[in-house]
């Protein structure tokens, strides 16, 4: 990763993929950073997952972080607002994303969303 810190571009993280197609897509997505590419939430992005397939990005609250990208917090100094991450979503097979309707239900279940407040740290306040 170390997107934001090298080609001030968001981080970006896939969750609940095996381990081989989550760093081939982010080695994919890192090419294409690297190339001056810039993802932005709601737009579909094509070649990154295949099957003909596009995946989208939404942004990830910073009360998630620390449950999912530990070393990227500590590489920015223990300090999650000082950096900006993408949340990639993929498709189930019939093209739909987690928030279409008729959208699978493992697609749903595998993505969770992380663009608001995490609801422990909504208690708190």
């Amino acid at each position: 990763m170390r997107f934001h810190y090298h080609y001030q571009h968001p981080e970006i993280i896939v969750v609940n993929e095996p381990a081989k197609l989550r760093l081939s897509m982010i080695n994919s997505m890192g090419d294409r950073v690297k190339a001056g590419e810039k993802f932005e939430p709601g737009k579909g992005y094509a070649d990154i997952i295949g099957g003909g397939f596009d995946v989208q990005f939404r942004p990830m609250h910073p009360s998630h972080y620390l449950d999912w990208i530990n070393s990227a917090c500590w590489f920015y100094d223990d300090d999650p607002n000082s950096f900006p991450v993408l949340q990639c979503f993929y498709p189930d097979m019939k093209g739909k994303f987690p928030w279409q309707r008729g959208c699978e239900k493992w697609a749903v279940e595998q993505q969770p969303f992380h663009d608001q407040l995490k609801a422990s740290d909504e208690a708190k306040n």
